[in-house]
């Protein structure tokens, strides 16, 4: 089942992750990451597209793609279908959400047909995400 919150600045998403260590492998990549060739992943609050519940997912990105997945588990074994999946060249732009979406931390992935919105843990990880995804994703 999806864990969800009415609040994600009330709770840390990746408070109950076992693998949430900064231990890295020998090129440096953190231990955690699920895919050999992602850019970013980690933990987020997703809010819903029509229920505008905040949802914990796992974030995947990719060189090509951004996907969600309920959990790392899920994103480790190759054919689970992500919950989102957006593509490179689809995005419009990513900016901070915090206004929008009344939540501190949040940022958005804005493509043609909806929005995205994501609340990180803190500040340096929004910043990481909306930098990361926007150098791999965006229209240019």
């Amino acid at each position: 089942p999806d864990e969800e919150v009415t609040d994600p600045n009330a709770v840390r998403a990746d408070a109950q992750d076992a693998e949430s260590s900064d231990a890295r492998d020998g090129a440096g990549r953190p231990l955690r990451y699920t895919h050999p060739n992602s850019l970013l992943e980690g933990w987020v609050w997703k809010r819903s597209r029509f229920w505008k519940r905040w949802r914990r997912r796992w974030l995947v990105l990719l060189p090509e793609e951004l996907r969600s997945f309920r959990s790392r588990q899920a994103a480790r074994q190759r054919g689970t279908q992500a919950t989102e999946v957006v593509m490179k060249g689809s995005v419009l732009r990513v900016y901070s959400g915090d206004g929008e979406a009344q939540q501190a931390r949040c940022f958005c992935v804005g493509v043609r047909e909806r929005n995205y919105y994501m609340v990180c843990d803190d500040e340096n990880q929004k910043r990481s995400w909306m930098s990361e995804i926007e150098k791999a994703l965006c229209q240019r």
